[in-house]
């Protein structure tokens, strides 16, 4: 899966004559003429039917301006279903107690694990983070154990990834980010059909259906990866977990668009979706592709080849 090195001026590269995407603004907002158009539903809707989405939710890393309008009635289905989901992945609550990824309530991220044992009790271990010690309550007593109780011993804590809800939120912001990012051309000229019928997939085995019948890829942490792709792979796996914070790669290949997604130094997931990339912006904040950075709840938005760049400055 080749990337393709876009550069402004080259003269191999047609450029879209749609001056929206020409511009070097890079304004944070999606522009009127597109607004209301609504990539989870795929249909236009009124300024009355929408509320704004937040991309990456601020309890996964995002920003308040990193946001699109989207219908009001698909953003409460997902934010419940896919964004709630993966904020309660173990690994993923344990990133957000880390980098104390609040979401709107403000209330400090802390790990709840229920399955968990102690002296052959079964009981909740709950992490609060700052530096405090595990929580042990016992379902049998409902009742906290007494530290001098915990000290110098152990417990078991079991848990499962929740592979699936993973690739629905990868789905969700290949959605909502290649919106974001590319306006009427990736309305146009990428196969996101394909990526929302991944996302609303109502379980793995209708996920591994309809998969199998679309021409969109899917990659994850979990899922191997073949050897013509595993180079890229690599690349973006290292993209999405080196930032201190939460990342979308955008990458442009032959015949296909690439969108990558990291929540809080960890790697969540790639659709890897058909398009027609000889549109692609061909702005030097677009070479090689496009990247959009949340750190500390700011956003930067610059090509791929000046992050792996900065990437490449900050390793010791």
């Amino acid at each position: 899966m080749p990337l393709r090195s876009v550069r402004s001026g080259n003269s191999d590269v047609p450029v879209t004559p749609n001056p929206a995407l020409q511009r070097r603004s890079l304004s944070l907002k999606v522009r009127p003429e597109f607004a209301m158009w609504c990539p989870y539903t795929d249909k236009e809707i009124d300024e009355a039917e929408s509320n704004p989405e937040h991309i990456l939710p601020l309890a996964l890393g995002g920003c308040n301006v990193f946001t699109i309008p989207v219908a009001r009635s698909a953003n409460a289905t997902i934010g419940s279903e896919i964004d709630g989901a993966l904020a309660n992945d173990p690994l993923i609550a344990f990133a957000r107690r880390e980098f104390d990824a609040r979401g709107h309530s403000g209330t400090p991220p802390r790990v709840i694990l229920k399955r968990a044992t102690f002296q052959d009790r079964p009981v909740q271990v709950t992490f609060p983070g700052g530096g405090r010690a595990p929580v042990i309550w016992a379902a049998k007593s409902r009742l906290d154990v007494s530290p001098e109780q915990v000290e110098g011993q152990q417990f078991s804590v079991k848990w499962s990834m929740p592979q699936f809800g993973r690739i629905r939120f990868a789905a969700k912001v290949a959605l909502s980010a290649g919106f974001y990012a590319l306006g009427n051309y990736f309305r146009e000229h990428v196969a996101h059909g394909e990526a929302r019928r991944i996302m609303y997939s109502a379980s793995y085995e209708d996920f591994k259906t309809i998969a199998s019948h679309v021409r969109t890829r899917v990659a994850d942490p979990f899922t191997p990866i073949s050897e013509e792709c595993h180079d890229l792979h690599s690349v973006i796996s290292f993209s999405c977990t080196r930032i201190r914070g939460s990342v979308v790669l955008i990458l442009p290949g032959p015949t296909n668009l690439v969108i990558s997604v990291g929540v809080l130094g960890n790697y969540v997931g790639t659709l890897n979706m058909p398009a027609d990339t000889s549109a692609f912006p061909g702005r030097p904040d677009y070479d090689l592709g496009h990247c959009l950075v949340v750190v500390d709840r700011q956003l930067e938005r610059l090509s791929f080849r000046d992050y792996l760049a900065k990437l490449h400055s900050s390793m010791p």
